[in-house]
């Protein structure tokens, strides 16, 4: 005599995350940044290289000066084009902005050029390339603060899901900022330091992300001292949706031998 076991139908529901290929998701490309701090300078030169599709470049800045209006920045160009300005933090006299420029230049090394106002005391500026960015509107956010501390840091709440986020930091110091891996760790960090100050940059991401969401990204040093963080938010050209799948697993009848 055999014995039948249970046969039947189970329908399971599962939520599956797709991983992101490199065409579903902005992607850092390349990045600059001056070797060293500049000293009494009114502007600032250096070369990006240009690679990808649907570009965008996002230039830091940072001075510092005892005279707010030399810190002023009159413009900054990407292959003599003109620079869009995102937005400028001030701690004291101490000062960092963003710009950006979408589009591709059509080389593969472009020169960015920052100009002041006037002549200051210390200056540093640097670059980060992305692809797969929204060419219409490709900045969807951007915030800033200011302290002192040992924990450079800034809140900023993004506006689509898989924005990506990067900051510049700068501040006194006598030892280089890192990532804070306890808090929003950055995929890539640029550091600088010397001539009494240091700065900052790097760019964090977390997809799939379901939602907007406020980051905190975070840098540490080990020595308390005045500092700026301006931050922006780069919006995706894709939409990266969760899909469900419905999956049906059959149990069929089985006979064992008695």
């Amino acid at each position: 005599m055999a014995t039948e076991l249970t046969a039947g139908r189970r329908d399971t529901s599962l939520i599956t995350t797709r991983r992101p290929l490199e065409r579903n998701r902005i992607v850092q490309r390349e990045a600059n940044m001056m070797d060293a701090f500049q000293t009494n300078v009114s502007s600032l030169t250096f070369t990006h290289i240009n690679v990808g599709s649907n570009q965008l470049i996002v230039v830091g800045t940072a001075a510092e000066d005892a005279t707010a209006s030399n810190r002023d920045i009159t413009g900054v160009t990407w292959e003599g084009q003109a620079m869009t300005k995102i937005r400028e933090d001030v701690n004291g006299n101490k000062e960092t902005q963003l710009w950006y420029k979408e589009g591709d230049a059509g080389n593969d090394n472009v020169t960015i050029v920052v100009t002041f106002s006037g002549t200051v005391a210390k200056a540093i500026a640097g670059s980060l390339g992305f692809e797969n960015v929204d060419q219409a509107t490709p900045i969807s956010a951007s915030a800033g603060n200011t302290g002192t501390s040992t924990a450079p840091n800034v809140d900023i709440t993004t506006v689509n899901k898989n924005d990506m986020t990067m900051d510049f930091a700068f501040g006194e110091s006598v030892d280089e900022m890192t990532t804070n891996y306890a808090l929003v760790a950055h995929n890539r960090q640029r550091n600088r330091e010397g001539e009494g100050v240091a700065a900052a940059m790097g760019e964090t991401v977390d997809v799939p992300r379901l939602s907007a969401a406020t980051l905190n990204l975070a840098w540490i040093r080990d020595n308390s001292s005045a500092w700026v963080v301006s931050a922006c938010a780069i919006t995706p050209s894709f939409t990266q949706n969760l899909t469900a799948n419905k999956r049906n697993t059959t149990l069929n009848t089985v006979k064992r031998p008695a």
